[in-house]
């Protein structure tokens, strides 16, 4: 048994009113309100000043309240849900401390779990916490503000309809009915002890960065934190601690709920009121003092107000101790509390470890009030991040249990805090926090910029009140700066906002001056806040990050488009004007030199990476742009074949120098053959990277862990637009018990992975029921990370169950480059790694996404087959295509050297569904919508063979299941087809397939969606027939070319568009020209071209494609491949008997929906 006396610091050793309870777990908390109540009946909880009297609460009043408030709990529970550990009871009120400590303590004594939820929160971000903790009872406060908060997130949606419709919401017991202190009370029955793992408590999350996330704790962890006070150096029993400033949803205010009845503190608090006052500095700081607190628990806010009213600092030194906790105290602030005599000391926890520091410490002196000491209580591991500076992973411990783990290091379990903590330089145990880890934005680079230490400097300015960094996915990032309350201006007035820039630009300077060249901010992106949209604080007196930063998207993107639009006026002047012959290899050196030092605005040598130094989109772009103006205007060179990505290919200013050289006397063609030859020592170079060293695959059975008797699949990306489809076909597939559905995180970081599916399945009108099937697991994860940014125990078991893996996760970008799709090869890598670690008999099946684009240049005439592309040339295009074909080639290698057997399944377009539904960011409507910008659309000859995206998931399901009947090879499929060493050896499209005449058409590239069968009342056309046996080969990978095997003309479609839009159909080469007019008077940010005319966006793709879209050749339109299907159609026949083509209807149907969408004008 665990006595009192074992720990460092007994607690309530001599006190003659508190009788410490066990802590051996004999009772959980619950329990020892009881015990208190009769065994400390007369030793004060709570304490605070009411109308200039001081009032007590004792323990045998509390007792009964909370009895009483277990029966108003237990009278509103439903008969199924009673006596249930799981039943959930949430609580959404602004009455005071003491009311809702009541009521929380009331629910736990009934058996129930209590969730305290902020007021503070929006409607949808409640409606999240609900949906995700399944609460199925709400008491709300009185105030028409709670009534109002309660009903808007009542109305809010969820996946069994409005939240209100299955969580029932009654009136806040008010403080009068529970404190009734009748002297005939009649107290419950004694509670059936819990056992350690039940839940008793759930908080949330601040929110600062997206929704509020749900902590749950058990009854052991409560009993844990109730005993951290018996690890520190102070006996606390009867100390009386200020909480004015702290409410019971967030774990600061909640450690009252246990260290007053383990350690027996005394609370003090605002007097109880249907409304509780809103906490500010001298709220609290009077609060605290009519009470004779002698410890201040606070955000940091709070003391830096105080410590600016010198009439106050007699008052705090009072205190013999403040903590300040949730965010870090400005330096300057705590140096002049120190230097009066004020104790000042950090408090370090976190929600899902409760307080990790020692409380209450003895020292430290005043001066190291930055630094807090780990309690004995925790384990913490430190990882080294960089120099001197660690992160912080708190590990389980006997006296540490941790109801979250999210990583597991050496074997032990433990929580990455993602904290960033430093050593005092000459004190060994004290340690001080110095940022975050995950406090970073990603730029559309890859880069990541550190927020912490760039606000932080900002923030030092005594104009500035608060400020946020942003940037996530930008090219470069800017800041949002709210100044002081003293010096509020509208920053539509030019001279006001150019004078406050100046004023803080020395802060902006410093923090420059400490930062990645990648992570600086240029003056034009300082954003300053205007008067009626202030910043929002959580209850930690933190931004809202998200919330402001949405609130200010409009001022945002114009920031980034003034940005992007600047150039540098006067560079052609100073470079000078001469005929081309006078521009040799130096002077076109020079040139390069001096576009890259003016727009980086620093020196770098000719060898060195301009990425490397920094360099990001936009300033390529600049620099790209200064070039284009310099060969037409100086060296009289036109542009107009020069790739718009040409400076990432040449990515030093000695290659740009040649580059450019090459082009005034060569000319773009010679050039591209010499980028040619890179390009593909680029693709082979990737796919050596990550096709060589394979284990071997060892059947391990007694490791297998599936349970469950059907396939267990794993799926990326299933929250893109074909990957939403391909969940629903798995999830409906009654041979397949499990599905993992594996996505990264949102980028923005604001929605989960379940919202951002369940938005996906809506948009495209899918069964939403999808995710309540007790199939699905949705992960979040990254696999381009070791064991897929997944925890080890997940990962451990997806490599123990996973009998099929489906790759779909792609960037479907035709404007980056190859080196940026990397992580996605990587991925593709890790994943056949994981395959080959299963301990299964066999390898799970491995079905590899691909797309028909790995043929873009194939040879015009000919059929591209259903087998290895040997010859990286005709993938070359764009960064997507080119990826594909190096993870296919990795795929391929695989299939070699191990018994891996992966499936290639080649997608071809795939078109709008039954709604119309077809993402406005993909080529063909872009094109469309540029029609009624341009006041035309381009002819189209030949035919197509686009596929809805439900048919292409169902087939891709039905080759899985096919393969899945197979525990050998691809032996279950035709041999896979050899290509012919030179493409013109193939047969032509003439002579190798026949066509039908037909007015009808069909889709194609994958991205879209639909439900299922549906009839067509279109003429159905031949199919493409070969007329010949392709040759054999013996590659052990299987390959799949899904497009549609009866192909239709194109020009009907184009056709029925012309009616609909009123537009004229013109020869494709016309359309370009007239997009390419379009797009030199139209400014060169991506916002300007989505509002202006989208296709410009993608101008490039258009452009590479010219030649082959204006064809007049009765093969695949718009420049696509026509693709062999006969192993297709012998895999899942109904592909020819059965899949309906698009008729005029679907035209119809897209057009409505594009116009619906805002895409096209009605």
């Amino acid at each position: 048994m665990t006595l009192i006396s074992d720990f460092p610091t007994p607690q309530g050793a001599s006190s003659s009113t508190f009788n410490a309870p066990p802590v051996d777990g004999s009772l959980y908390l619950p329990e020892i309100y009881d015990y208190l109540g009769s065994q400390s009946p007369n030793h004060p909880i709570f304490v605070y000043e009411e109308e200039g009297q001081l009032r007590t609460i004792r323990w045998s009043q509390l007792a009964q309240a909370i009895h009483t408030a277990a029966r108003l709990v237990e009278a509103h529970i439903r008969p199924n849900d009673k006596n249930k550990n799981s039943t959930v009871v949430a609580i959404l009120s602004t009455a005071d401390f003491i009311t809702n400590f009541t009521l929380v303590a009331g629910i736990m004594r009934a058996g129930y779990q209590a969730f305290p939820i902020s007021t503070r929160n929006s409607a949808v971000g409640i409606a999240h916490l609900v949906r995700t903790t399944r609460v199925k009872y709400m008491f709300v406060g009185e105030t028409p503000a709670n009534q109002r908060l309660a009903a808007a997130t009542c109305a809010q949606p969820s996946v069994d309809g409005p939240v209100g419709s299955y969580m029932s919401v009654h009136p806040m017991p008010m403080f009068s009915s529970m404190f009734t202190l009748e002297e005939d009370f009649v107290p419950l029955a004694p509670m059936r002890h819990p056992q350690p793992k039940d839940g008793a408590l759930i908080l949330h999350s601040s929110g600062t960065s997206s929704f509020p996330k749900p902590v749950y704790f058990s009854q052991q962890t409560l009993l844990q934190w109730g005993m951290i006070p018996y690890f520190g150096e102070t006996d606390l029993c009867g100390k009386i601690i200020s909480y004015h400033s702290l409410t019971l949803p967030y774990a600061l205010g909640a450690t009252c709920i246990t260290w007053a009845p383990v350690s027996g503190i005394t609370v003090s608090t605002f007097p109880p009121c249907i409304d509780a006052p809103v906490p500010t500095p001298e709220r609290v700081l009077a609060g605290a003092m009519s009470t004779a607190c002698s410890i201040v628990l606070c955000v940091p806010a709070f003391i830096e107000a105080w410590v600016k009213d010198f009439n106050q600092i007699e008052e705090l030194k009072k205190f013999t101790h403040i903590f300040f906790a949730g965010a870090p105290l400005r330096k300057e602030f705590g140096d002049i509390a120190v230097s009066h005599g004020i104790q000042i000391n950090s408090f370090y926890g976190a929600t899902e470890i409760g307080c990790a520091s020692v409380f209450v410490p003895k020292g430290p002196a005043p001066k190291e009030w930055e630094y807090f000491k780990f309690s004995p209580h925790v384990k913490p591991k430190l990882v080294p991040h960089s120099e001197d500076v660690y992160q912080l992973i708190m590990m389980q411990s006997p006296t540490c249990t941790l109801d979250v783990i999210n990583v597991e290091y050496n074997g032990e379990r433990g929580y990455n805090t993602n904290d960033l903590i430093t050593k005092h330089p000459t004190i060994p145990d004290l340690w001080r926090v110095c940022g975050r880890a995950d406090e970073q934005i990603i730029l559309s680079t890859g880069t990541k910029t550190n927020t912490l230490p760039i606000e932080s400097s900002v923030s030092r300015h005594p104009l500035v009140k608060s400020c946020l960094v942003f940037g996530q996915g930008r090219n470069h990032i800017g800041i949002l700066v709210e100044p002081v309350d003293s010096h509020v201006f509208d920053p539509e007035n030019e001279t006001e906002l150019d004078k406050f820039r100046s004023e803080i630009w020395p802060s902006v300077q410093e923090a420059n001056e400490m930062s990645p060249i990648y992570s600086r901010i240029f003056r034009e992106m300082i954003i300053v806040t205007k008067p009626n949209k202030p910043f929002i604080y959580t209850l930690k007196q933190t931004p809202k990050r998200n919330d402001i930063l949405a609130a200010y998207a409009p001022e945002i993107d114009r920031a980034y488009g003034q940005s992007d639009n600047s150039n540098h006026p006067g560079m052609i002047e100073m470079m000078g004007a001469s005929s081309p012959e006078a521009w040799g290899l130096e002077e076109c050196t020079n040139v390069a030199r001096m576009a890259v030092h003016t727009v980086l605005m620093q020196p770098l040598r000719d060898d060195m990476d301009i990425f490397q130094a920094g360099c990001d989109s936009v300033q390529a772009t600049q620099i790209r742009m200064a070039l284009f103006d310099t060969l037409r205007r100086a060296m009289k060179v036109s542009t107009r074949q020069i790739p718009h990505n040409f400076v990432y290919f040449n990515p030093t200013i000695k290659r740009l120098g040649t580059y450019i050289a090459q082009i005034v006397h060569y000319g773009h063609s010679s050039v591209a053959l010499a980028m040619l030859s890179g390009k593909i020592s680029e693709m082979e170079g990737l796919a050596f990277k990550y096709g060589q060293g394979w284990n071997k695959h060892q059947p391990n059975p007694a490791q297998v862990e599936n349970g469950t008797g059907g396939d267990v699949v794993l799926l990326t990306g299933s929250t893109g637009s074909f990957g939403t489809y391909i969940l629903e076909a798995l999830i409906k597939d009654s041979t397949v018990s499990r599905v993992y559905a594996l996505n990264r995180q949102d980028v923005k970081g604001a929605r989960s992975v379940y919202i951002r599916q369940s938005a996906r399945l809506q948009e495209r009108g899918l069964d939403f029921n999808v995710l309540n099937s007790d199939k699905l697991v949705l992960l979040e994860g990254d696999t381009a990370l070791e064991k897929l940014g997944l925890e080890h125990t997940v990962f451990e078991r997806l490599r123990r169950e996973v009998t099929c893996i489906i790759h779909a996760a792609w960037n479907v970008n035709f404007n980056v480059s190859l080196c940026s799709m990397e992580p996605l090869i990587a991925g593709t890598r890790r994943l056949a790694d994981l395959a080959l670690s299963s301990p299964h008999q066999t390898p799970p099946r491995l079905v590899f996404v691909s797309s028909v684009n790995v043929f873009n240049n194939w040879t015009e005439g000919t059929i591209a087959p259903e087998a290895f592309n040997s010859r990286p040339a005709t993938a070359i295009g764009s960064g997507y295509a080119e990826s594909k074909w190096v993870a296919e080639k990795i795929l391929v290698k695989a299939a070699e050297q191990t018994t891996l057997r992966p499936v290639i399944v080649r997608i071809g377009q795939i078109s709008g569904g039954p709604d119309g539904s077809w993402s406005a960011a993909e080529w063909f409507p872009t094109l469309v919508a540029s029609g009624q910008v341009l006041r035309c659309l381009p002819q189209a000859q030949g035919y197509i063979s686009w596929i809805p995206a439900h048919y292409a998931a169902n087939a891709l399901i039905e080759i899985r299941k096919r393969l899945m009947e197979s525990s050998t090879d691809a032996d279950d499929m035709d041999v896979d087809e050899e290509i012919p060493l030179s493409p013109d050896s193939g047969s032509s499209l003439s002579s190798s397939y026949e066509y039908t005449d037909s007015e009808n058409l069909s889709p194609q590239s994958p991205q879209i969606p639909h439900s299922l069968a549906r009839s067509s009342s279109m003429t159905i056309p031949q199919a493409y027939k070969p007329t010949s046996t392709p040759p054999q080969a013996d590659c052990p990978a299987t390959f799949i070319n899904l497009v549609h095997p009866r192909p239709v003309r194109a020009s009907f479609m184009m056709e029925r568009l012309s009616e609909l839009l009123g537009l004229p159909l013109v020869r494709y080469s016309e359309w370009l020209n007239a997009l390419e007019s379009s797009a030199s008077t139209t400014s060169s940010t991506p916002s300007s071209y989505s509002l202006s005319n989208p296709a410009i966006s993608l101008l490039h793709f258009y452009r590479s494609a010219r030649g082959r879209l204006s064809t007049e050749v009765e093969g695949e339109a718009f420049g696509f491949t026509a693709m062999r299907t006969s192993k297709a159609v012998e895999t899942v026949p109904w592909l020819m008997t059965d899949m309906p083509q698009v008729g005029q209807e679907d035209v119809d149907r897209w057009v409505a929906y594009w116009r619906r969408i805002g895409l096209l004008r009605s």
